[in-house]
């Protein structure tokens, strides 16, 4: 049972036994079973997580702009020992966290922060004494093996979050220079079990990390798959990689905090993808001369990711579908729209899978309009609305005809907003009478 159902059994207990339904020794017994709720994080307790790490992070940048004054006047072997005495302060505090402080989240999130900059710095520093060289892709890859362990030493979300934004910086630095590999994959399956550990702990928040984790995967598989195989392989990676966001969601109800970046990145990036593939320009332009190899392992890596995750959604999107959620359905499956049009577009027309992408984004639309209608939700149905307008839009300026035409239409969009918003307004307060 989750804290959150614990906390309402136990708070029933005392009134079942007031009334004679249980007995004061069954209702101990239940106690005993379930035990007390892990403590949810409240907002003052997240204020002092987030100024805590705040204030290391100001302590920490304060230090480096005092010791930045006079840098270049100090000997070597003194700027070597001042570096070095910087990273040993940060380890020597997140040892006292652990053996003192282990479960204080403020201690562990701002000790974590404070070590994995301390290690950054440090690095940095050193190289810059002693000129050892490097570029910054060599940088951010030493920094980003260092910062791994503090994730799981001090449970710092913190540093997690400095940790995924590190390779994301990194695997667009080196696939600049075609430097990247398969490495970005191993540091993301290092990170992936601090993430599952977060996930099954209710009362951890971790939304900015969420997203850091979704900027992560959306710019890491894209750099593996720039100019591999036949080209156009992002089509299917993000197709199934944006549906497989909707998961966490749609399978869990009520949605856990931690799920909720994820579904909101997929509510919306499934249809901007494909509002994109609804244009002519990126189905004609999949054929890349100097393409790498298919067989590479960080392309195989990152495909094989978009596609397990695009088919376990296409998975689900039938029980969504058959329960009468056509809103998630439809999205749930975008790698099927994508693998399709994708393999239409290798034949070399780009005219089969634009409509196909103009028949999934308007039944999108549609579906999202109709369910949102019925449920008397105005997000929902302005959304659907948003869905079909953008739809509308894109095909006036793709479309050769006149201004007036154009002007014509978006009076049309506009009016069917208004009328279908106070249409839905005199609904609500009907079912509210």
């Amino acid at each position: 049972m989750s804290d959150a159902g614990i906390r309402w059994l136990l708070g029933e207990l005392p009134g079942l036994v007031r009334l004679g339904v249980l007995s004061e020794e069954t209702a101990e017994r239940l106690r005993t079973h379930y035990g007390e709720p892990r403590t949810p994080l409240g907002g003052a307790r997240l204020a002092l997580i987030v100024f805590g790490s705040l204030g290391a992070a100001l302590i920490g940048g304060g230090v480096v702009l005092l010791l930045a004054h006079n840098w270049e006047n100090l000997s070597r072997p003194l700027r070597a020992a001042i570096s070095i005495a910087i990273l040993l302060t940060a380890q020597a505090l997140a040892g006292w966290v652990i053996a003192r402080r282990r479960g204080s989240a403020a201690w562990c999130e701002a000790s974590g922060g404070l070590l994995v900059i301390a290690a950054a710095a440090s690095i940095a520093l050193i190289s810059q004494t002693y000129n050892l060289g490097g570029d910054l892709p060599d940088y951010l890859f030493t920094c980003a093996w260092l910062a791994l362990p503090v994730l799981y030493l001090l449970d710092s979300r913190l540093a997690a979050l400095i940790y995924w934004i590190g390779i994301t910086v990194w695997v667009g630095a080196a696939g600049v220079e075609d430097r990247a590999g398969g490495w970005y994959w191993i540091f993301a399956a290092a990170g992936a079990p601090f993430l599952w550990m977060l996930a099954r702990r209710p009362d951890k928040e971790w939304r900015l990390l969420g997203f850091a984790v979704i900027v992560s995967l959306t710019i890491g598989g894209g750099v593996n798959l720039a100019g591999a195989g036949p080209g156009g392989l992002w089509i299917l990676y993000y197709g199934g990689l944006l549906a497989s966001f909707l998961l966490p969601g749609a399978i869990r109800k009520p949605t856990p905090s931690w799920a909720g970046p994820f579904e909101l990145v997929g509510m919306a990036g499934v249809p901007v993808l494909a509002l994109v593939l609804t244009f002519r320009f990126p189905w004609e332009h999949l054929e890349i001369p100097d393409s790498r190899p298919l067989g590479e392992p960080a392309v195989l890596a990152a495909l094989g990711l978009g596609l397990a995750a695009g088919l376990a959604a296409l998975a689900f999107s039938f029980t969504l579908a058959r329960k009468g959620r056509w809103h998630l359905a439809l999205p749930a499956a975008a790698l099927l729209p994508a693998a399709i049009g994708y393999a239409f577009s290798l034949g070399g027309s780009p005219v089969i899978p634009m409509v196909i992408f103009n028949l999934y984004l308007l039944g999108i639309g549609l579906v999202t309009l109709v369910v949102g209608f019925r449920a008397a939700s105005m997000t929902e149905t302005n959304f659907g609305l948003l869905l079909v307008a953008a739809l509308a839009t894109a095909r006036f300026f793709d479309a050769d005809i006149s201004f007036v035409a154009r002007g014509v239409g978006f009076i049309l969009v506009g009016a069917g907003f208004l009328a279908v918003n106070l249409i839905l307004m005199r609904r609500r307060k009907e079912m509210a009478a």
